[in-house]
């Protein structure tokens, strides 16, 4: 069966990315630029961080993300992104 993602864009997004720094575990949404399940340890501190961009209307707008460089050790991260939010005249 096809998902929502592939039906609504015709391609899968890329998968979240499990990242690491010290006693601190996240996942990173290429696509989305949304972190989430940060945890610390066996807690989780955070479910989701991000930054919305929205219209007139309150409707958010999807973000086009380029991801420009990764770093990604076993025990550390460092990620840099550019982030572009257009629809009409946003």
């Amino acid at each position: 069966m096809l998902s929502k993602a592939f039906l609504y864009s015709g391609s899968e997004p890329p998968r979240p990315m499990e990242l690491r720094s010290g006693p601190l575990t996240l996942w990173f949404e290429p696509h989305t630029a949304f972190l989430r399940h940060i945890r610390l340890g066996d807690h989780e501190v955070v479910r989701a961080l991000y930054a919305a961009v929205r219209d007139q209307n309150w409707t958010t707008i999807r973000p086009q993300v380029t991801l420009r460089e990764q770093d990604i050790r076993p025990d550390s991260f460092r990620l840099a992104f550019d982030c572009v939010c257009r629809r009409g005249a946003i």
